[in-house]
């Protein structure tokens, strides 16, 4: 990406934001998240390796973030959850599988790439056990902690996004990094070498657009413009 005016229409409702604060809800999961990405000192001197702002006497401990023209970004993204998957023709035999569908829209220079990709909970050799996890459904980003333990739902669309202990989905996405495949399209995308992560996500419920269709058999879905930045890999 060479312009450095990079406006992304995304449809995955999870990640990255222009707007508002970095943390939804003030949940300790994002914060532990955040622990975990590489820190440098901010401020005078040659920046430093650290975990806390106590080990930099003139500046803050804050995540090493690679920079550049195009290793910061605003996206809009979608998040599409269907729990009941079907047949096109209405004929299927097993109900109640869910699956989880990620868009990303990526405008640069007047041309818009689509990065998606579809998740669904594969777990399980024998025909049985198989069928029991599709019906369970995937985790997504860090909804499969021991804190959260939340399989993805349409009705987690919904969710208030401050309640505690349990925030929204938005909480489960922030500082996460998307999988393998997904974060190599985006590298590719930006020619940027780096881990992307999601570092804003919308502070403000009415900053996202939701569809409820928990009641229709339709798909449910949420839509978010989010910032995506990337750190050493």
């Amino acid at each position: 990406m060479r312009s450095r005016d990079v406006s992304f229409f995304l449809a995955l409702a999870t990640l990255l934001v222009a707007t508002g604060s970095a943390v939804a809800g003030g949940s300790p999961r994002s914060e532990l998240r955040e622990a975990q990405l590489p820190h440098v000192c901010t401020g005078p001197g040659k920046p430093q390796p650290c975990t806390e702002d106590s080990q930099c006497p003139s500046g803050l401990c804050e995540i090493n973030f690679l920079r550049g023209p195009d290793a910061t970004f605003e996206a809009e993204v979608t998040l599409i959850i269907d729990d009941d998957v079907s047949k096109f023709d209405g004929t299927e035999k097993i109900a109640g599988v869910k699956a989880a569908t990620v868009l990303l829209e990526v405008e640069d220079e007047g041309e818009t790439h689509l990065l998606s990709q579809t998740y669904q909970n594969l777990e399980g050799r024998k025909f049985k056990t198989l069928i029991e996890a599709l019906k369970a459904g995937p985790f997504l980003a860090d909804m499969g902690s021991p804190v959260s333990n939340r399989r993805v739902a349409e009705f987690r669309l919904f969710e208030s996004l401050t309640d505690d202990p349990f925030p929204s989905i938005l909480d489960d996405f922030l500082f996460e990094e998307g999988d393998n495949e997904l974060a190599d399209a985006v590298r590719a995308l930006a020619g940027v070498k780096g881990r992307p992560i999601i570092a804003e996500v919308p502070g403000d419920a009415a900053l996202i657009q939701r569809s409820d269709h928990v009641a229709d058999g339709l798909a449910s879905l949420v839509r978010m413009k989010v910032k995506i930045r990337f750190v050493p890999q």
